[in-house]
């Protein structure tokens, strides 16, 4: 076995335990230690047969119409199992459930009544922590009663995304790599929580505005309305705001630094534009930044200042990563996202779990690790999953 294979199997392992450890919420909260091992174990061979012999298949002998028409029906069987699925999450027979959907519903349906969004509490108990951005995304399906189509129409504006970039085969196989390999998409899916929409659309708008300042033929106002969709997506949850010196990064290096400073400018003000009337309306009920600097700021009995020093890590991270040079939307840029947004959840699990004298995987809540699944998936598929020619395919698929 040559330097070079040991080198790429190696690399393969810590990839696909980026993509694994995001979903471990899930089985343990089933199956305990016992069952992550077997889900990590189970999905490093999955993986490995899927790079090997699945997708190298599929691209061989599958035409892309029928390719297309597979994708087609797995979209329609997800509506099918997560309107199913959610009707039976919802109904109580299984226990109290997640309220995300909830908080969601209630915020958009008020907004809507020109209601302030952050007045009530969800029938859990809890404040409403999805900020302005998130509420707006959510509001044609909260307002018709589908809240659980929100995950599905994300994850196929994601297959076209990356369609249009690197074929069907990359597409479809992305999407496909998160419904098999991640039983916490599936939980999601079916419990309507936002997790999985809410990183698409970020990881989405990122993806469009790196590529409009890439192209020098993209018209400007693909890039300012890239931007714009991007200062609308940051207005859901603020863990996303570590990934900024990432971006920065791409649109200097690929751009020029005055179109970095320009469209992160666009991007804060219009990300802006949509909290601060929320803020303003009542800041005293505006709940978002309480809830979500709680789930950091508990923490301080167990490392002062905490609330400063996990931020500050991811930032510290994405900012160091981004001394890599990129080239337009590849893999190493994504995979530089999912490592920033594991820093911060695994540095807070840790000292979750050191609280409560208990392992505590993700604080307890099923979904926070699709925040580094979504962008871990992208940036696997882009790394084993484009061309036959893609050298990360032959290196990583060599043994001897």
């Amino acid at each position: 076995m040559t330097e070079s294979s040991n080198r790429s199997g190696t690399s393969f392992f810590l990839y696909s335990l980026l993509v694994l450890i995001p979903s471990i919420d899930t089985a343990y909260k089933y199956f305990k230690l016992p069952g992550i091992i077997i889900y990590i174990f189970v999905g490093v061979i999955a993986l490995f047969v899927s790079v090997k012999w699945v997708v190298p298949f599929i691209r061989r002998t599958i035409p892309e119409r029928v390719l297309l028409v597979l994708t087609a029906l797995m979209f329609v069987g997800l509506i099918g199992f997560s309107a199913i699925g959610y009707s039976l999450a919802t109904s109580g027979r299984f226990g109290a459930g997640s309220d995300a959907d909830d908080a969601l519903i209630m915020a958009a349906v008020d907004t809507v009544a020109g209601v302030h969004p952050y007045t009530k509490l969800t029938y859990l108990g809890n404040q409403i922590s999805p900020m302005p951005g998130s509420v707006i995304m959510a509001i044609p399906f909260a307002i018709t009663g589908t809240i659980y189509l929100l995950n599905i129409l994300w994850l196929a504006i994601l297959f076209f995304v990356l369609r249009r970039n690197g074929g069907t085969v990359l597409a479809f196989s992305c999407v496909a790599l998160m419904l098999a390999i991640s039983p916490t998409v599936l939980q999601n899916l079916v419990t309507g929580s936002d997790y999985v929409a809410n990183t698409v659309y970020i990881a989405v708008a990122i993806w469009l505005l790196i590529a409009s300042v890439a192209d020098k033929s993209a018209p400007e106002w693909h890039r300012i309305a890239s931007a714009i969709f991007l200062g609308i997506g940051l207005s859901s949850r603020s863990n996303f705001f570590i990934l900024m010196p990432l971006v920065f990064s791409a649109l200097f290096q690929l751009g020029s630094l005055w179109q970095a400073f320009k469209y992160l400018a666009i991007a804060a003000i219009s990300c802006v534009a949509i909290t601060l009337p929320f803020y303003l309306w009542d800041p005293s009920n505006f709940s978002p930044i309480l809830v979500q600097a709680n789930k950091v700021t508990s923490i301080e009995t167990v490392l002062p200042f905490a609330g400063v020093l996990i931020p500050l890590s991811g930032f510290l991270t994405a900012g160091l990563l981004g001394l890599r040079r990129y080239k337009p939307n590849e893999a190493a840029f994504y995979w530089h996202c999912a490592i920033a947004q594991f820093v911060i959840l695994i540095f807070t699990t840790v000292l979750h779990s050191i609280k409560l004298g208990k392992v505590d995987i993700f604080v307890g809540q099923s979904g926070y690790g699709m925040f580094t699944l979504v962008f871990a998936a992208i940036a696997f598929s882009l790394t084993y999953f484009g061309e036959p020619n893609d050298q990360n395919i032959k290196t990583a698929t060599t043994n001897s």
